[in-house]
């Protein structure tokens, strides 16, 4: 009996540990674009990728680039670009590797369903031609450690949360090139060269460095961040911040940092600024101040 009962409990071990020894087979391996991660599964890149465009009546065959259109081999049948899909809670692995997108098309999509969470994470690049980078939907967006590079028509956008961790995009077009998010953006090591940042509910970044600036609809509260382009928010926070980069980079009549209502500068040197009460400056200092109406907070040194 007891060597039944030690049988038993061996074969039960067996099987815990090849359980266990599966869920690493929840991973796939991702060789060509086109393709779903399914729903709490991870992707690796094996190599780099570029997504191309495909035949809607048969998507194994793959469409002919004649000039600048793309041409179906089916008669009747038009082409589509081939995107990256992520379902909810999905992650993508870039391994070191690029992922392309196709011209004017977007690179990822994550889920339109439910509120999950959609990861992407590097080292890697993701680059697209004169098209958006990727496409949130409802999902939580979390990116870390990758560079987005353009021509960039759109950025990143979810109507969910937005979590950047040392992320670089560069090749944004003005105006164009954008990250956004419906709910709180957490941006850490964020160089945003030409691309611009808002939230619809509050932003809070730390170490961000860009050509423009950001906004939120509600707060903004940040440290370590170098711009050159504005900050707005109905109440902005600063630390160890720099608005412009160096202060005489400000441009009369521009504002440099906007708080509809409150404005605190903690060891942060600014331009030019407007807030709707009076800013508080600790250890701060600005060159111009703008108070709604008419007149001057008398803050700054120009004032």
């Amino acid at each position: 009996m007891r060597d039944r009962l030690k049988l038993t409990s061996g074969v039960a071990l067996a099987l815990v540990v090849a359980v266990g020894a599966a869920s690493p087979g929840e991973a796939r391996d991702v060789k060509r674009c086109g393709i779903t991660i399914g729903a709490g599964k991870t992707g690796h890149l094996t190599g780099d990728v570029q997504c191309g465009f495909r035949c809607v009546a048969d998507p194994s065959v793959p469409c002919t680039a004649i000039e600048d259109e793309q041409i179906c081999p089916i008669v009747g049948s038009r082409c589509a670009p081939e995107v990256l899909r992520l379902e909810r809670n999905a992650t993508l692995e870039l391994n070191g590797f690029r992922l392309s997108g196709a011209f004017e098309a977007r690179a990822i999509e994550c889920s339109d369903g439910a509120s999950g969470r959609c990861t992407v994470r590097g080292p890697g690049e993701i680059k697209v031609k004169d098209a958006h980078v990727i496409e949130g939907h409802a999902q939580h967006v979390l990116l870390e450690n990758l560079t987005m590079r353009g021509p960039i028509y759109g950025g990143v956008s979810t109507d969910g949360r937005l979590t950047l961790r040392e992320v670089r995009l560069s090749g944004c077009e003005p105006g164009l090139g954008s990250l956004r998010a419906g709910a709180d953006i957490r941006a850490r090591d964020v160089d945003l060269e030409s691309c611009t940042m808002h939230s619809e509910k509050n932003v809070y970044a730390e170490g961000v460095r860009g050509e423009r600036g950001f906004s939120a609809a509600a707060t903004i509260r940040a440290g370590g961040v170098v711009l050159h382009g504005p900050v707005s928010a109905r109440d902005v926070f600063l630390r160890g911040s720099n608005v412009p980069e160096l202060p005489e980079y400000s441009v009369p009549g521009t504002i440099d940092v906007l708080a509809e209502q409150r404005l605190v500068l903690r060891r942060t040197v600014v331009g030019s600024l407007q807030s709707g009460r009076k800013p508080t400056l600790r250890d701060a200092a600005c060159l111009r101040s703008v108070r709604p109406g008419s007149g001057t907070w008398d803050v700054c040194d120009e004032d």
